[in-house]
């Protein structure tokens, strides 16, 4: 993923920028001034469940498939 866009920022209503990362799409921060989003994705690390999950290298188990099957990877994270 050295080209790919690493992490993804949405805007929300109340001002404030969430950061998510496009490899385990996990919310990494949620801040009022995205100047201080770099900051919590210089220090973020992928869970590896989730990386994994996402990576495709492992299956979800059928316990979390209702939990992800809503799930969207952000438009800004797509090739």
């Amino acid at each position: 993923m050295a080209d790919a866009l690493k992490f993804a920022h949405r805007s929300n209503l109340d001002g404030t920028t969430d950061s998510i990362c496009c490899r385990c799409i996990a919310t990494v921060a949620t801040v009022y001034d995205e100047a201080e989003l770099l900051r919590y994705e210089q220090h973020h690390i992928c869970g590896p469940v989730l990386g994994e999950r996402f990576d495709g290298t492992k299956p979800p188990s059928p316990e979390t498939v209702e939990e992800i099957q809503d799930w969207q990877i952000p438009e800004d994270c797509q090739a």
